[in-house]
């Protein structure tokens, strides 16, 4: 049943950001049992699931007047990842199945993306939607791992008081980005650091922005393909030869040796050492083109960028 109170959702708001923003004209002081007449499921309200039984509850608050599609394409991150899915989830989602009431999909090794747990905002972005709107909202441009400036004003997103450490993980004690700039804790002012961006992540942002316009019709198999023929091998045996073996070895070094420490720093939660030891896949290539390793989006596009298939990439998404 339509909760008549809830309010509409904004242009690319999160639709979880529907319930910070219902909570904070409430007037109540207890997060989770005010949004509860909504949904029993909001244990949980950081934006790195792709999917959560919470979505599908909201989804029911507007799909007469949205439609499936522009919930899942506008108002979830679901079109970003949606080539890095498995196509049993991917096709779920698309469907928009009863099923969805009851599960997660979660995306591949989120534990080791670091902008992928917490909420992110664009100061300008919340100044102006205060303005418009009269309130601040969470932008789905804003969430998305692999960017790390806000789509509209080529800002740095901000996501953590410098100060005291404090982030938007959840919505329990603060729940809307600061219109005021300052810590919802200790009130400091929270200014983003200080940060040349090299061309490398300006092309990881505009992809990931065109990934969560029209990622939804992207299949993986084309960047797969193309990654393949760069290398030079349409397949690899099973077992490898030793000639074979040392360079596929030499491929990954010289992969690993472009990365700059600045891009690993800003996107991953973990050191180069830890994300290229021999038990992490997250940034192998041959686990990824060869192995059908499914892979975070943040990855597949490092990849791309090192294989100058960016023109892949675009023609794909055009």
């Amino acid at each position: 049943m339509r909760n008549r109170y809830l309010p509409s959702l904004l242009p690319h708001e999160h639709v979880l950001s529907v319930l910070a923003r219902w909570f904070d004209v409430s007037g109540r002081n207890d997060f989770l049992n005010t949004v509860r007449a909504v949904s029993n499921n909001v244990n949980s309200l950081s934006p790195m699931a792709v999917w959560r039984p919470v979505y599908w509850d909201l989804s029911r608050q507007f799909i007469e007047t949205l439609g499936w599609e522009n919930v899942i394409g506008q108002h979830t991150l679901f079109p970003y990842y949606a080539p890095f899915l498995r196509q049993l989830d991917r096709n779920l989602l698309l469907s928009g199945d009863e099923s969805l009431a009851s599960i997660r999909i979660k995306p591949v090794q989120q534990n080791l993306i670091k902008h992928a747990q917490h909420w992110r905002w664009c100061q300008s972005c919340a100044e102006e939607d205060y303005e418009q709107y009269g309130t601040s909202y969470w932008h789905t441009y804003h969430q998305l791992p692999s960017a790390l400036t806000c789509y509209r004003h080529n800002a740095l997103l901000l996501f953590q008081c410098t100060r005291c450490g404090f982030k938007y993980s959840h919505f329990q004690r603060h729940w809307l980005p600061p219109i005021d700039g300052r810590c919802r804790e200790c009130s400091e002012q929270i200014s983003p650091a200080s940060m040349e961006i090299p061309p490398f992540i300006h092309w990881l942002d505009t992809a990931s922005y065109y990934l969560q316009q029209c990622g939804s019709k992207v299949e993986n198999e084309p960047l797969i393909k193309a990654m393949r023929e760069k290398l030079g091998y349409e397949m690899l045996p099973q077992h490898l030869s030793v000639p074979l073996r040392a360079e596929i070895t030499q491929q990954q070094r010289d992969f690993e040796a472009w990365l700059p420490e600045l891009v690993i720093r800003n996107f991953f939660n973990r050191s180069c050492d830890k994300l290229f030891d021999g038990t992490n896949q997250v940034l192998r290539l041959s686990a990824v083109a060869y192995r059908a390793r499914i892979a975070p989006p943040v990855s597949v596009l490092m990849m791309l960028n090192y294989l100058e298939l960016e023109s892949v990439f675009d023609d794909l998404l055009a």
